[in-house]
């Protein structure tokens, strides 16, 4: 009887032990499946976050090197075909005595188109030239663009704003401008607006500001005329935290509206 207890007793610790061992090796396969999706998630974040940070550098180069062509454009039209133009017109000054009526009336005809182009090209130079934006500031440039739009006169033009500036560093500022200054072109290639508006609100921790047209409007996932200068916007307002909403209905207009908040990391 004592030699069954014996044997009846090792069974046991037999069994119990390959229990044990069973839940060790499981609980160390578990451990290692834990161990092993940390690291892996771990990997991915670490990935993704690279993978960020360097579209976030691409996009930032991108931008620079877009400003960078702007102030060569803006430059060029200033200094080169500004002056040309400022040369011809004084070339046709020095032509008022002539004594032919219809003569007269060309180079008076002349002189207006060639003054209205230089005010043009000064007006386009001012709004490319990114350290003219950041001189004056954001809020008083978009208010000149604005006026710059009202000028052509095909648009009905408002601009309104409850601040006087927006306590942006430069480079955010230039890149603010150029999302409203992208929206104001969309509306004049697309849009078939006649009355346009902007507007720069203040409120408790946020600063937004819209630009409204009332053109035909578009299908947001359907209509892929503006897609290239909404994919810009979108990009542009991401590197400076801000939110891009835009909402547009057929036969009712375009509302383009940018929020983000007072006080931005620079």
């Amino acid at each position: 009887m004592p030699v069954e207890n014996d044997k009846y007793q090792e069974v046991v610790i037999v069994v119990v032990a390959c229990i044990i061992l069973f839940w060790l090796i499981t609980g160390g396969i578990i451990y290692f499946i834990i161990q092993y999706q940390r690291r892996k998630f771990r990997h991915l974040k670490e990935k993704a976050d690279l993978q960020a940070a360097f579209e976030k550098d691409l996009l930032q180069s991108q931008i620079e090197i877009q400003e960078q062509a702007f102030n060569t454009i803006s430059r060029e039209l200033h200094d080169n075909i500004g002056q040309q133009l400022s040369l011809a017109k004084l070339n046709l000054n020095t032509l008022k005595a002539v004594s032919g009526q219809q003569d007269k009336n060309k180079i008076e005809s002349s002189l207006e188109l060639i003054s209205n182009s230089i005010e043009q090209i000064r007006s386009i130079s001012k709004t490319l030239l990114g350290e003219k934006i950041s001189a004056i500031g954001v809020v008083e440039a978009i208010k000149n663009e604005a006026e710059r739009l009202h000028k052509t006169g095909i648009f009905e033009v408002s601009f309104s704003s409850s601040l006087p500036a927006i306590p942006l560093p430069p480079q955010k500022e230039i890149i603010l401008f150029r999302i409203v200054q992208e929206a104001l072109n969309n509306t004049i290639k697309h849009a078939e607006a006649t009355r346009v508006s902007l507007a720069i609100r203040e409120e408790t921790t946020y600063i937004k500001i819209f630009i409204q047209d009332n053109g035909k409007g578009f299908n947001l996932e359907e209509d892929n005329s503006s897609g290239i200068g909404l994919l810009n916007m979108r990009n542009r307002a991401q590197t400076i935290g801000a939110a891009l909403n835009i909402d547009s209905t057929l036969h009712r207009g375009t509302t383009v509206e940018i929020i983000f908040q007072k006080l931005l990391n620079h």
